[in-house]
C-alpha cells in the first residue's frame, strides 16, 4: 500500500491566535500615543495659522499705510471687510483676500479672531484663549 504525504500548508489555529493577541497588545499600546500626537499636530496648525493670520494683517497694514486700531473681529465666511469696515465704497480687502482662505480651528470649536491695538500690535484668538503673539491655555507648548 502507498501512504499519500499529507501538505499541511498554512497556519495552526492556536498560532493565529497568538499573532492576533500580539495585534491586539500592540495597538493597545500605540493606540493613546497616536491620539496624542494628532492633538498636538492640531494645535501645532492652529499655532501656524495664527502666526500666518498675523504676519497678513501686518503685511496689510504696511501695504496700506494704515495707523489705527482694528477692533476685534471672527473671521467667518472670509467675505467680510478684514478691517470690519461696513461701508460698501470701502476699498478694504475682504478677509478672504487678505489671509489667502479661511482658516479653520483644528483643535477646539470656534472662529479666528484678531485685532490690532493703537499700536500695531497684533493678537489672534481662538474664542478667549491667545494663541498669538504668546499661545495661552491648552495651546501653550
Amino acid at each position: 500500500m502507498k501512504r499519500t504525504k499529507r501538505n499541511n500548508k498554512g497556519f495552526s489555529l492556536v498560532e493565529l491566535i497568538i499573532v492576533i493577541a500580539i495585534m491586539a497588545i500592540l495597538a493597545g499600546v500605540l493606540a493613546p500615543q497616536f491620539v496624542k500626537y494628532i492633538g498636538r499636530s492640531r494645535i501645532s496648525t492652529d499655532i501656524q495659522n495664527a502666526q500666518q493670520i498675523a504676519t497678513a494683517i501686518s503685511a496689510e497694514f504696511a501695504d496700506t499705510a494704515r495707523t489705527t486700531a482694528v477692533a476685534e473681529q471672527t473671521i467667518t465666511d472670509g467675505k467680510a471687510k478684514w478691517d470690519g469696515d461696513t461701508d460698501a465704497a470701502s476699498t478694504a480687502r475682504t478677509q478672504k483676500e487678505v489671509f489667502g482662505g479661511v482658516p479653520k480651528v483644528k483643535a477646539a470649536s470656534g472662529n479666528f479672531k484678531y485685532s490690532v491695538s493703537a499700536d500695531g500690535e497684533v493678537t489672534v484668538k481662538v474664542g478667549d484663549t491667545q494663541l498669538y503673539p504668546e499661545a495661552e491655555g491648552n495651546w501653550a507648548k
